[in-house]
């Protein structure tokens, strides 16, 4: 065999760059790997090693190149096609690498960081010329393109999550990583860091008693929680994507600022299921699909693999059955595909407002309202109930079924809102009630000019900083034991569901 120098490349798609600290610019540190049989008899490549990055982003494995269907293995048991720049499942490669990278990045927006990228995968393949796959064993998602598309970007890229502290707090640095940069050569990876999170509310259900009871749990909420990306816009709604929009972070990110309550509206759409939010009335289709299922529901086992402290609560609330979808066979392969998930909540008769933190810990509970389209509720393959309760007393909660008094207000007028809300607060909320009320602290656009010429978005900015003025008052007016369990908002972010955490921790004290 014949020991290769193998360069690859940092590169920044933006005004990014490197900077030097203690001398490093940045390192890879070899935490497993696997190469064709004989290409290291040296040991050049062993757990542990670092191989540091130069001041324009080059590093350097020394070691043979032939490739093999064995490393191929290897990285496929590591890495989901759903997981990697090339968004596939390798056949062979030369060798692979699980490593943390750490570069330091010098940017305009977030300033000077050390950011560490946990559990990536790097390898080598060749298909008439050596090529470089990207990819993570978690924290890290290919990201979805369609031909179609309005609002496309990067095609042949990874959405991965970095972290850094800065003043003792940690915050998470959404990074789209591409193959390669346009004019460059194929041995690079360009990477575009992009959004920043604080990770103050990333586990915050750990602080709880482990006894506490789900009805007296106060948690953020996320409307139409799949819509932060838009893909197959109807071409009408495509002139304004600010009337579909209703959330600017992925499933993932809302998890990490604190959200535990989740809207999720699925399609069958080009042959996948997805998230959407569709107008099935006048305009029929005006809209788009946005997460894949089988993302959001990576993106929460990813999480609870890093936080099982905490649960989530997935409310699958709407199928689409406006043109020619057929909502039954919708709902049929959404049951089948929660069937075969991990990390689902599973139970043989617990009442579910009586579960405690700790039986829901690491877990996602997933409950399944359009009960007339529902095939079956099986609570020992993990599909619950979901029941829309009204305003008289529920006397009791049958088991495997979770009652909820959500009733938004239809209207884009705040003042309207707000009275409609806190008057079904006061009448429907409670500490020791057998159904969990929902705050629906949302605004919703009305008739054809509003979705021709609305945004979401601006309407969530005028809810949203009302939310900690209105959270305050209600408490001191009506007391710990008129407490809501789910407030639920558009455009999620750590801030809001910091001022709703910090409300909840006072019902909950």
């Amino acid at each position: 065999m014949t020991y290769r120098d193998n360069e690859v490349q940092i590169l920044f798609g933006g005004n990014e760059r490197l900077y030097k600290e203690n001398d490093s610019y940045g390192e890879y540190t070899i935490k497993d790997f696997k190469e064709t049989s004989g290409q290291d008899p040296n040991g050049k490549i062993s757990k542990g090693k670092v191989f540091k990055l130069s001041e324009d982003g080059k590093a350097t494995f020394s070691v043979g190149r032939k490739k093999s269907g064995e490393v191929a293995d290897w990285w496929k048991e590591r890495v989901k096609r759903e997981c990697n720049t090339f968004n596939d499942n390798p056949g062979e490669l030369n060798f692979a690498f699980k490593v943390d990278l750490n570069i330091n990045i010098n940017s305009s927006k977030f300033g000077k960081h050390r950011v560490t990228y946990r559990d990536l995968c790097i390898a080598q393949g060749n298909n008439g010329r050596n090529n470089w796959w990207f990819g993570g064993t978690q924290r890290c998602y290919y990201h979805h393109i369609y031909n179609d598309d309005i609002d496309s970007s990067r095609d042949d890229a990874v959405i991965c999550f970095g972290e850094f502290s800065d003043g003792g707090k940690k915050y998470v640095l959404r990074t789209f990583v591409d193959r390669s940069k346009s004019g460059a050569s194929v041995n690079t990876y360009t990477f575009y860091p992009d959004a920043v999170l604080c990770l103050d509310n990333a586990n915050w259900l750990s602080g709880l008693s482990k006894e506490i009871q789900l009805k007296n749990i106060m948690m953020p909420g996320s409307h139409d929680a799949g819509m932060s990306e838009l893909h197959h816009t109807n071409f009408v709604a495509g002139f304004n994507k600010a009337a579909i929009k209703t959330q600017k972070n992925c499933i993932y990110e809302q998890l990490l600022s604190g959200c535990r309550y989740f809207d999720i509206r699925v399609d069958y759409d080009h042959d996948e299921l997805v998230t959407y939010h569709r107008d099935e009335g006048v305009i029929t289709g005006l809209g788009a699909g946005g997460q894949n299922i089988s993302d959001v529901f990576m993106q929460a086992e990813d999480f609870l693999n890093q936080y099982d402290s905490e649960f989530i609560v997935f409310k699958v609330s709407h199928f689409r059955s406006a043109s020619g979808h057929d909502p039954k066979k919708i709902a049929e392969k959404m049951v089948d595909f929660v069937k075969g998930r991990n990390r689902i909540f599973k139970s043989g008769g617990s009442n579910l407002h009586e579960l405690k933190r700790s039986d829901l810990a690491g877990k996602i509970l997933t409950v399944f309202a359009d009960e007339s389209c529902m095939p079956e509720y099986d609570s020992k393959a993990g599909i619950f109930k979901y029941h829309d309760v009204g305003d008289s007393a529920e006397k009791s909660v049958p088991a495997n079924q979770l009652n909820v008094y959500d009733h938004y207000s239809n209207t884009d007028s705040f003042e309207t809102m707000k009275k409609d809300q806190l008057d079904k607060w006061k009448k429907n909320a409670g500490q020791s009630s057998t159904k969990l009320f929902l705050l629906s602290w949302t605004l919703t656009l009305q008739g054809v000019g509003g979705n021709a010429s609305g945004s979401i978005e601006k309407l969530a900015q005028q809810a949203n900083s009302k939310l900690k003025e209105v959270l305050k008052e209600q408490y001191n007016s009506l007391g710990k034991d008129k407490m809501p369990h789910i407030v639920y908002i558009d455009f999620i972010d750590p801030e809001m569901c910091g001022i709703i955490i910090n409300q909840a921790k006072e019902y909950m004290k």
